[in-house]
């Protein structure tokens, strides 16, 4: 009597998924400002340092680019401000 395993698995997945990815995406969020805080401390090469010493060098190529940058340096958004001038 009633419902398959699969169709309850299903339906389950499809309730619990929007909280889910909210977890994952804070996490995602922790893991690569972890990442820069120890590859800068110690200056270890990788993603977290690249994206640091863009920073800091003022390099928006490289920053609106990264994967764990968590800003949008993107003006040419509609309703973000004026629209980057093409040079």
């Amino acid at each position: 009597m009633g419902l398959g395993e699969g169709a309850v698995i299903r339906h389950v997945l499809k309730n619990a998924s929007p909280q889910v990815l909210a977890v994952m995406g804070l996490q995602f969020g922790y893991l690569m400002g972890g990442s820069i805080l120890v590859e800068t401390v110690f200056t270890w090469p990788g993603s977290g340092l690249l994206l640091n010493k863009a920073i800091i060098n003022r390099d928006i190529p490289v920053c609106r680019n990264h994967p764990g940058a968590g800003v949008d340096l993107r003006r040419d958004k509609p309703g973000r401000g004026p629209p980057a001038s093409n040079p």
